[in-house]
């Protein structure tokens, strides 16, 4: 039980939120906060090393040769980008 619970999952609620142009159960920002922490953990375990975050900027923090910051990016399939 929390504020955010529903018995909805989360990804339908979106969905069905963005046809409806409505507020989904859960605000995005904590959808983001809560997909950084998992993406930071497996970060950590494929580098098998602890890693330093910075949320305000969000950008890692002593990552000095740049393994990191690598992995939080991805090449996309051709035909497909980040617009």
């Amino acid at each position: 039980d929390g504020p955010y619970e529903t018995r909805i999952p989360h990804q339908l609620n979106f969905i069905e939120a963005v046809k409806a142009h409505k507020d989904p159960a859960v605000p995005v920002e904590i959808g983001h906060s809560s997909c950084t922490v998992c993406n930071l953990g497996n970060i950590a375990c494929a580098l098998k090393r602890t890693v330093k975050w910075n949320p305000q900027t969000e950008t890692f923090v002593d990552d000095t040769d740049g393994a990191a910051t690598k992995l939080m990016h991805y090449e996309y399939r051709a035909g497909y980008k980040l617009v």
